[in-house]
């Protein structure tokens, strides 16, 4: 996919990349991005997170990994002070 060879392009490429943020109210919400990797653009570096999903219908559960995504992705910009994006790459 377009994706994954951005990703064998990247600079930087991390995998089952344990990430963890404090929300408002102190809760603390941890998980493992699949995948994470970075890029060099002319506005500097971008972090692109993304998360495989092996279930058979996706559908039902998409709500969920979306939300998971955004705090992966959230992870990621609090932690590196770099933009960041994510992908929920169904395979």
């Amino acid at each position: 996919s377009p994706l994954m060879r951005r990703a064998k392009a990247a600079d930087t490429v991390m995998r089952e990349c344990p990430l963890m943020i404090r929300l408002e109210d102190g809760t603390a919400v941890e998980g493992i991005a699949d995948l994470a990797f970075a890029e060099s653009t002319n506005e500097g570096v971008v972090w692109t997170v993304v998360d495989f999903k092996t279930d058979i219908e996706v559908a039902p559960r998409l709500d969920e990994y979306r939300a998971q995504i955004r705090f992966y992705v959230r992870a990621v910009r609090e932690s590196t002070g770099r933009p960041a994006s994510g992908a929920i790459l169904w395979i």
